[in-house]
């Protein structure tokens, strides 16, 4: 394959643009860093991946609550020990909504009876038969998370603040399961950095390959 400026300079012509696509006979010309490049994204994506699996490992955290309470309970409070600060805690209500909804409304305080937020979740669930088949839509669950940043007693205080059914009569919801948990680990940036990771390691690996494919498109040539 000859180089084109050179073999254009040599034949006295000037002002010819360079072809666009890659000749076959054209040979793949690593970047001056391509190497290195190589071997970081491979070494970070392995490292992003041990580091994804022990935080999927502890995703779970600790159960620190656990209880079902009927609506007729509610509002209510509810106390749990956090014994692990600085770590992520998870709120997980869920509710036998059935072709409804209804929005929670949650409060919670510190050991020293500091409000540390209040939120709330709408926990929903729909299903039905269409033309296509049945259908579902919802898990009538939702979850809060929050950093402790002090250990002790914290209190959540847990109302239902609406309700309503779709298509039906009836109470829209009777109990509500709530889960605390804490220590535990949110892995969905590591995850996305790992596929990062993953897809610039690849990229890096297939040129030769996306190079070659180039170079025989639409042609009979072989390396032959």
């Amino acid at each position: 394959y000859l180089p084109f400026e050179e073999t254009c300079a040599s034949f006295g012509i000037n002002n010819m643009k360079a072809p666009t696509s890659i000749h076959a006979l054209s040979p793949y010309k690593a970047g001056r860093h391509e190497g290195f490049l190589r071997m970081a994204s491979s070494v970070f994506f392995v490292i992003a991946l041990i580091l994804l699996v022990i935080l999927m490992t502890g995703m779970s955290g600790q159960r620190i609550a656990l209880g079902t309470h009927k609506i007729s309970e509610l509002p209510l409070e509810i106390s749990f020990n956090v014994t692990e600060i600085d770590r992520l805690a998870k709120i997980k209500l869920s509710a036998d909504v059935d072709n409804s909804w209804a929005y929670l409304g949650v409060f919670v305080t510190d050991p020293e009876d500091t409000p540390v937020f209040e939120a709330g979740r709408t926990l929903e669930r729909y299903s039905g038969r269409d033309q296509d088949g049945a259908w579902t839509e919802g898990n009538g669950q939702g979850t809060l998370r929050f950093i402790p940043k002090i250990a002790g007693e914290y209190t959540i205080e847990l109302s239902v603040d609406e309700a309503e059914t779709w298509g039906r009569t009836g109470s829209p919801l009777s109990s509500v399961r709530i889960i605390v948990t804490q220590g535990a680990s949110a892995p969905l940036w590591m995850g996305l950095l790992t596929l990062a990771f993953l897809g610039f390691s690849v990229l890096q690996h297939a040129r030769v390959y996306l190079h070659n494919r180039r170079r025989w498109w639409g042609t009979d040539w072989t390396d032959d």
